[in-house]
């Protein structure tokens, strides 16, 4: 029995060399295929871009931080988000900035034409 566990052991001190490629558990070598892991890993996912590059809103958002600036300063930061997006690769959340500044945009408008009418309808 000692004779079976001393037959693949390297007996010259050296730790064994790490294999040359990795193989399953019949020995096979197994084969990357870019397309089948990117489709069946949701974490790997390269997209190519499905449409022109969104806008930004800058005039929705520089109005909205004119007429009512806390929420207006939101939609600044979300429009300058959508092209440094764009440019790394995620064109999900390009989009997604893009139309977060646009609504951004409108509430801040939305709120000030509010306060505006509720100013004169009191006083």
């Amino acid at each position: 029995m000692s004779e079976d566990l001393t037959k693949n052991r390297d007996l010259s001190g050296q730790p064994p060399a790490p294999p040359s490629f990795v193989t399953d558990a019949l020995g096979r070598s197994p084969v990357y295929n870019p397309d089948k892991h990117a489709s069946n890993n949701p974490w790997f996912s390269i997209q190519a871009p499905t449409g022109p590059r969104p806008s930004p809103h800058w005039v929705l958002s520089i109005l909205g931080l004119t007429f009512f600036w806390f929420v207006g300063i939101f939609a600044i930061y979300f429009s300058a988000q959508v092209g440094r997006r764009w440019d790394r690769g995620d064109f999900a959340g390009s989009i997604n900035a893009s139309k977060t500044a646009k609504v951004l945009g409108i509430i801040s408008l939305g709120l000030f034409f509010a306060t505006i009418f509720f100013a004169l309808a009191v006083g």
